[in-house]
């Protein structure tokens, strides 16, 4: 029987359990990273030489987006699984950079052509919510497999990961009254939470598979 959002949140805050700040720390370093690369400027600079910057900018964030995605979500899901992953797991990705790589650029093709209708733009995105779980869970699958697997997985859940998403964009609404602090806890909250959803959908539809084979 597949879990309820209030029980994955739950069972979330359990897995989370003394492990509070080396996840913080984890994401504060992915946000500083992204920080960097996305915000650091040079003073003084020509219009021309703005351009170059701001076009390298975006490459480096292009480059790198994929192979940290496995890697941190193979880090919360380690913790979705009760187990004590190391803070170097959220560099693991760039061990297996070509699938992020792609899979970052195939997914946010498939996404940007679908929002230009808006509607089916947050199908899609719904639809692969669960792709970087399946990368770092299967080291076999090709990023076209595991777009392809992902949509399959998110049929009929589509639903409840909205709605669990909805909770968390209110406690990130909320996080302005912290001055934005809250969100050092809530960005781990949320991501093991997914972590156990991707657990919870994975083990329906291998147990259909072996009912249809």
């Amino acid at each position: 029987m597949l879990k309820t959002n209030k029980e994955i949140l739950k069972e979330a805050e359990l897995a989370l359990k003394n492990k509070w700040g080396k996840s913080i720390l984890v994401n504060f370093t992915y946000t500083a990273i992204v920080f960097l690369v996305a915000y650091v400027k040079k003073y003084e600079l020509n219009f021309l030489d703005t351009i170059y910057r701001d076009i390298i900018q975006i490459v480096i964030s292009i480059i790198i987006t994929g192979p940290f995605c496995i890697g941190l979500y193979k880090y919360h899901l380690s913790i979705a699984r009760r187990e004590n992953p190391a803070y170097e797991t959220m560099f693991d990705g760039f061990k297996d950079f070509k699938r992020g790589f792609i899979t970052y650029i195939l997914s946010s093709l498939y996404i940007l052509l679908r929002l230009l209708l808006i509607i089916p733009g947050i199908i899609a995105s719904l639809n692969y919510a669960l792709i970087y779980f399946i990368l770092s869970d299967d080291k076999e699958i090709t990023a076209s497999e595991a777009i392809l697997k992902s949509k399959k997985m998110m049929y009929g859940h589509r639903k409840r990961f909205f709605y669990l998403t909805l909770r968390f964009l209110g406690l990130g609404i909320l996080s302005i009254f912290t001055l934005f602090i809250g969100l050092l806890w809530l960005i781990p909250y949320s991501s093991v939470a997914y972590s156990i959803f991707y657990e919870d959908v994975k083990k329906q539809y291998e147990e259909q598979r072996i009912i249809i084979e």
